[in-house]
């Protein structure tokens, strides 16, 4: 009889035990959607406009976007890919038309960004220190003594070539590139340069310009309405090249082709930016028999001349800007991201892979770091050049350069 009264007694207690239980759930999960919600509503997205033409450009911005996003979970980092095309003002992913909140700018549009109101000067606690950053690089980022960029990268064209020739590391004139190079190249070993593209022709009419006319005040006249002479410069530059190079669009647009083909033998002289070095080294660790490719262990660089009163280096300056429109949330959320990207162990990160990207970092300190140095043995001399560089900007540089370009593209021979 015990057992049988016993038995109603248990059922209860079963039965308050599961409803507690189901209390108990349910209350945790609505607490675990309130949290979810509230965690939801309070994180904000961060767009960012990121230089896009750098080696393994899609492994470096995912990289990017999980790392911050790691540190920072409360911010989405949306980031705009403008490789299609940030230069030209005819593309819809035309840097100058792109509406963010962080603005990775090449030192082309700085006047216009700056003067035009686009970006709001940098927070103090951005403001770069004395020495922080090169010297070019503090040029590039500076309008009227004014900071509206953090300097990222820079860089600018070099004349790249095996370290055994001393012939061609003597060469300071454009005269000089003639009598070493020539003109008749039966061994197919002449000058590899790009001369295909309005912001590329654009860019070496503005190199030629400052190398025979020095300093910007004396340049920019010769920007806004087109020299011939300057045409002529380039004109003997393109002599110089083997047949079926240097004017082909299909070459243009393959990446690294010209690099490629120098790791191989088929220059004797190679002009580019720093970063072309990635491909050449790419070329020799996975295409190349062993030994028969140059590395930057025997490759040697000096400043490109492109007249015959000698070579005046100019470099372009990639900084961090904040839109003008950025509120206090968004200020903050951007100083952090500024503060990631440009960090050193961010930095490092990008520049320490297998190849070395060879992008030139506007971080000083990273120039005395012995692990990259050691990885990248080019750096300090690439640095030699750069940092004495003048970092043009001015009113509507960009569409100025294109147009002088597509005047070359029009009048430079086929080279066929």
């Amino acid at each position: 009889m015990r057992r049988h009264l016993q038995q109603p007694s248990l059922l209860r207690f079963t039965v308050v035990a599961a409803l507690l239980l189901l209390l108990l759930v349910s209350t945790a999960a609505e607490t675990n959607r309130s949290q979810t919600t509230t965690s939801s509503s309070s994180c904000h997205t961060l767009r960012v406009a990121l230089y896009p033409f750098i080696p393994l450009k899609s492994d470096f911005f995912y990289g990017i976007k999980q790392d911050f996003e790691a540190r920072y979970p409360e911010i989405r980092l949306e980031i705009i890919d403008l490789s299609d095309n940030y230069y030209d003002p005819d593309s819809p992913k035309y840097i100058g038309t792109t509406k963010a909140d962080v603005y990775e700018v090449d030192s082309v549009f700085l006047y216009d960004f700056a003067s035009g109101g686009r970006v709001q000067e940098l927070p103090a606690e951005l403001s770069p220190r004395p020495g922080e950053f090169l010297a070019n690089a503090v040029k590039g980022a500076q309008l009227n003594g004014k900071w509206y960029g953090v300097p990222h990268w820079v860089c600018g064209d070099f004349l790249f070539f095996r370290s055994d020739d001393a012939v061609v590391r003597a060469i300071r004139t454009l005269a000089d590139l003639e009598k070493v190079i020539g003109t008749s190249h039966a061994d197919s070993k002449g000058l590899f340069i790009d001369m295909k593209g309005r912001s590329t022709l654009g860019e070496l009419y503005l190199k030629s310009a400052f190398d025979r006319y020095v300093d910007w005040p004396k340049v920019e006249p010769h920007i806004r309405d087109f020299d011939n002479d300057l045409q002529a410069d380039l004109r003997r530059a393109l002599t110089l090249c083997d047949k079926g190079f240097c004017r082909d669009s299909d070459y243009h647009y393959a990446t690294g082709f010209y690099g490629r083909l120098f790791a191989r033998g088929m220059a004797r002289a190679l002009v580019g930016y720093s970063e072309l070095l990635y491909e050449i080294l790419l070329e020799a660790k996975t295409a190349c028999p062993k030994g028969r490719c140059v590395t930057d262990q025997n490759i040697d660089v000096i400043a490109l001349p492109l007249d015959d009163r000698g070579a005046q280096p100019i470099s372009w300056v990639d900084s961090l800007m904040i839109d003008r429109d950025c509120d206090a949330q968004c200020r903050r959320d951007a100083t952090l991201f500024i503060q990631f990207y440009n960090s050193e162990e961010t930095l490092l990160k990008a520049l320490m892979t297998t190849p070395p990207r060879y992008l030139l970092p506007a971080r000083t300190s990273l120039y005395d770091n012995a692990a990259l140095m050691a990885a990248a043995p080019l750096y300090r001399k690439l640095k030699t050049f750069i940092e004495v560089a003048e970092a043009p900007t001015g009113k509507q540089l960009n569409d100025l350069l294109r147009r002088n370009g597509k005047t070359l593209d029009k009048n430079l021979p086929a080279n066929q």
